[in-house]
């Protein structure tokens, strides 16, 4: 699982226009990427600003062997005896 994160920053008069703004346009399209397990927008005020965080959830290996060296390559590997 490949976890995401980017962080945006705006003055609080405009957070909720960029909210608005990144929940109808920017996630729904991230739902179509292949591998898309989920996302999440978090928003806190920070001083004089707020921080938006987008947190994109995705798997792009079909099954877990994908993330194993074959045992031919291990071998390759593994030093001399």
């Amino acid at each position: 699982m490949i976890a995401r994160v980017w962080h945006g920053y705006t003055k609080p008069e405009h957070a909720n226009a960029y909210e608005s703004m990144l929940k109808p346009e920017l996630l729904p399209g991230i739902s179509k990427v292949k591998g898309y397990h989920g996302s999440y927008l978090l928003r806190r005020e920070i001083g004089a600003e707020v921080e938006f965080i987008t947190i994109t959830l995705e798997c792009r290996f079909t099954s877990t062997s994908a993330l194993v060296p074959s045992p031919s390559l291990a071998q390759e590997q593994s030093p001399a005896r």
